[in-house]
């Protein structure tokens, strides 16, 4: 009898990140108004659309381990909006870390980072935005049932215009999706 081996693959749970202004969440020393979601809010909710930080931390406000695993490749966008209304910007590089946290507080470890250089493709005009994509190789790495996860995401540019991470609270434009592969064992 020949037996084939077959890949399993992972099962993949969708995330799209928010900021709620009147909630929040405690965890491991910091506390949370940027949140992933697995869909969205109520869109009355009263929430911010954009940040105006080269950097962003997501917490999914549920514990995802009992124990699992996350194992396989990671995928997702997001988008840059240049609000200024007259500059041209560049965006030279972004970097996006999903993060396993138990509630303590700097007691981050890495899952997965997808570090990009930009060299092309990457000007932002006045009043416009850029998608750029997200793939991240998550190697069999442990949550424990005590573990909640954190997207982050990072970019530089060339300080010209006036750079935001968007992130409404609005299931027609979907600004930050992540879908996570996870494993039982």
């Amino acid at each position: 009898m020949r037996v084939i081996n077959t890949p399993i693959e992972a099962q993949y749970r969708v995330y799209y990140a928010i900021h709620l202004n009147h909630y929040s969440y405690p965890w491991g020393g910091t506390t949370y108004n940027k949140l992933l979601v697995t869909e969205y809010p109520n869109y009355d909710l009263s929430s911010v659309t954009f940040t105006q930080a080269s950097t962003a931390k997501f917490l999914y406000p549920r514990l995802v381990g009992n124990p699992t695993y996350v194992d396989g490749v990671a995928e997702g966008h997001f988008f840059l909006w240049n609000s200024h209304a007259a500059d041209t910007t560049t965006i030279n590089s972004y970097t996006v870390t999903l993060i396993k946290t138990p509630n303590v507080s700097d007691n981050e470890t890495t899952l997965g980072i997808d570090a990009e250089t930009l060299t092309a493709n990457n000007t932002i005009v006045a009043k416009g935005t850029l998608c750029l994509p997200i793939y991240m190789n998550i190697d069999h790495i442990k949550l424990s049932k005590n573990d909640k996860i954190i997207l982050q995401i990072d970019y530089t540019d060339d300080g010209a215009g006036t750079v935001n991470i968007i992130h409404d609270n609005d299931s027609t434009l979907e600004d930050i999706k992540i879908k996570i592969p996870y494993k039982d064992t």
